[in-house]
């Protein structure tokens, strides 16, 4: 089974928005304060915000987005695409 892990940050508009889009899609995701969780983020290398990581059944990496979605279906396209 695949997670997604949405990386956000205090105050940042372009994270509340890809955490809209998400709900609006209806995908399951885990959300990761930045400010208070910066181990995980040195784990996995994320350093700005938003950054969405797919991770397989073995929380290997599978595909990274950072930055803005411009889009709800750009977000789909995204969570569907074969990597």
């Amino acid at each position: 089974m695949k997670r997604l892990i949405l990386f956000t940050a205090n105050d940042c508009e372009n994270c509340n928005n890809i955490k809209q889009m998400l709900d609006e899609i209806s995908a399951a995701y885990e959300q990761v304060g930045m400010e208070r969780n910066l181990n995980t983020c040195l784990v996995y290398g994320v350093r700005t915000a938003p950054t969405l990581l797919m991770l397989d059944e073995h929380n290997e990496e599978v595909k990274r987005l950072e930055g803005e979605v411009l889009t709800s279906s750009d977000l789909t396209i995204w969570l569907n695409k074969t990597p």
